[in-house]
């Protein structure tokens, strides 16, 4: 594999990687999603479950890029209820920064 570039503000990785024998290519996207992840926990650890919602705009999570691309390539991204039952599965709780459940 062949490293193309570093983002050093998103930390994503972009590398080439060429097969010989099928003469393929793949540029694969990488990003270090630690640190999303861990000010998320602290921000989901801070909130009072029991914290009204109030108004009509709440951050429910921080969604790191790579993730985000991958939301929008399978069609998630952008319906609302498929957002929301990706954010309310079990596995997501990572990315979420408040308790609470998203879809209907």
């Amino acid at each position: 594999m062949r490293l193309l570039d570093v983002d050093p503000l998103t930390r994503i990785r972009r590398q080439f990687r060429y097969d010989n024998t099928d003469e393929t290519f793949v540029v694969q996207t990488t990003q270090d999603v630690e640190p999303t992840i861990e000010l998320t926990k602290a921000s989901y650890n801070a909130m009072d479950e029991r914290a009204p919602w109030k108004g009509d705009l709440h951050k429910v999570a921080s969604i790191p890029l790579v993730v985000w691309a991958d939301l929008v390539r399978k069609g998630i991204a952008y319906d609302d209820a498929a957002l929301r039952r990706w954010l309310d599965d079990s596995e997501q709780r990572v990315f979420r920064v408040r308790p609470g459940k998203l879809s209907k």
